[in-house]
């Protein structure tokens, strides 16, 4: 199975950090709701569809997981 993974450098409130950083300081002090960041979610058995929907933007997809505790 293959991950994907992507950031860049943004600058907030004067400092400049990488995505990563800042979304995680975000969600630390609670400015970020990860509920939002999540818009889809599928059983392992739809690993391939989920992989689809992750790379086809179209559809809105932010983040898009495999979830063990849904029913396969």
């Amino acid at each position: 199975m293959t991950g994907l993974f992507g950031h860049g450098m943004e600058e907030w409130d004067g400092i400049r950090q990488s995505t990563f950083e800042l979304t995680t300081d975000l969600l630390l002090i609670k400015e970020l709701l990860i509920e939002g960041l999540i818009t889809h979610r599928f059983p392992l058995k739809h690993r391939r569809r989920a992989s689809r929907t992750a790379k086809d933007k179209r559809g809105g997809a932010i983040k898009v997981i495999l979830d063990f505790g849904l029913e396969t």
